[in-house]
């Protein structure tokens, strides 16, 4: 019994220590969580920004050569503030997965 104490207790320390492996796995993964709330704040952000400007007589116009931007592509992505000429238009706006 001495000696499942021991285990026992081997086992809670490394679970416990921040060099075990499982405790890297949990910094990694909350790691990556905290890049998906990143993400998904900006991308409320975005959304949020789009309702707001949805009225706006420059809506569905390029920010940066005020051309018009397509219904479908607005349709698919109304936050979109760029035209795929302009050099914005590869930026986060439109890679947001």
């Amino acid at each position: 019994m001495n000696k499942s104490r021991s285990a026992s207790e081997r086992l809670i320390s490394i679970l416990e220590s921040k060099n075990g492996s499982l405790s890297r796995m949990a910094m990694r993964r909350s790691s990556a969580l905290d890049l998906r709330e990143k993400k998904l704040r900006i991308f409320l952000k975005l959304l949020a920004d789009t309702l707001k400007n949805i009225e706006s007589e420059d809506f569905g116009k390029c920010c940066e050569c005020g051309a018009e931007i397509s219904i479908p592509e607005i349709n698919a992505m109304p936050w979109v503030t760029n035209c795929r000429l302009c050099p914005e238009a590869v930026g986060f706006t439109r890679r947001i997965r």
